[in-house]
């Protein structure tokens, strides 16, 4: 039995100006010249004997604040998978340390959503998706197209975030894309559309380029 986890990488370019932490620093968005955290030390969420026994799996997506010091801060459930995993996946990202994002080579607060996984063993092959993490490297973001407004959406001013999980394969390209959470169907069709065509350095196990599960945050600031 293992608990997986994956790291979004968030799309948006620009600092949240006026976006306040509760720690009263300022919170950027990744992208830009805002580099991604990445982690340094990692805990594997643990399965409560109940759930193992029901046979449950599913992802528990969490909103997490990465200190200029690399602590995870500030988390809060997004997505709940069932009471007990939700709060052994809470448990486990506390203890992680990240090298923090950067901006302008100054270590800075970002926001991150992060999807903890819990998936009962399989056998391995090479269509096994994994995890970022238990020596399992991120896919990292070579190529990024973001996402348009359609003239509805963006005459009514919609706002928001839509979070897409994907499946990155051996080739850096994005499969099974799907909405973890919506904002609106055109602008859910819009991120889809966008992500599609990004292009990855895929993950890697063991010095071989492997299937990993990502997610993805599309933000819409109308201007």
């Amino acid at each position: 039995m293992r608990t997986l986890f994956s790291v979004l990488g968030v799309a948006g370019c620009a600092l949240v100006v006026g976006q306040f932490s509760f720690a009263d620093e300022p919170l950027y968005k990744i992208g830009g010249d805002v580099t991604t955290p990445r982690p340094i030390h990692t805990v594997e969420a643990a399965y409560t004997e109940e759930a193992r026994q029901a046979g449950v799996q599913g992802a528990v997506v969490l909103y997490v604040e990465i200190s200029a010091e690399g602590r995870p801060e500030n988390i809060r459930v997004r997505t709940s998978l069932r009471p007990d995993l939700d709060k052994s996946a809470v448990a486990a990202i506390e203890q992680w340390t990240f090298e923090p994002a950067k901006k302008d080579g100054k270590p800075v607060r970002t926001a991150e959503t992060m999807a903890v996984t819990f998936q009962l063993p399989q056998p391995q092959t090479e269509d096994t998706i994994y995890k970022v993490g238990e020596g399992v490297s991120a896919p990292r973001a070579l190529k990024r197209v973001e996402p348009e407004y359609t003239e509805e959406t963006h005459k009514a001013r919609v706002r928001g975030t839509v979070i897409l999980s994907a499946v990155i394969n051996q080739e850096g390209r994005p499969e099974d894309v799907a909405v973890v959470k919506s904002l609106h169907p055109d602008l859910d069709k819009s991120a889809i559309e966008a992500l599609q065509q990004w292009e990855f350095e895929p993950g890697m196990k063991d010095g071989k380029p492997v299937r990993v599960f990502v997610t993805i945050e599309m933000n819409f600031g109308w201007r």
